[in-house]
């Protein structure tokens, strides 16, 4: 079974960053490899 998870985000504020840190925070409870890449927008 494969145990690594990127997500990917773009053109989105600080609100959406939080949110794809919980997404990576409960993938990585189960015991998954997690990457995110982000580009945040002023």
């Amino acid at each position: 079974m494969n145990k690594k998870i990127a997500i990917i985000a773009s053109n989105g504020g600080l609100f959406d960053a939080y949110k794809v840190f919980n997404i990576a925070t409960a993938a990585a409870v189960t015991d998954q490899e997690v990457a995110i890449f982000l580009l945040l927008k002023d």
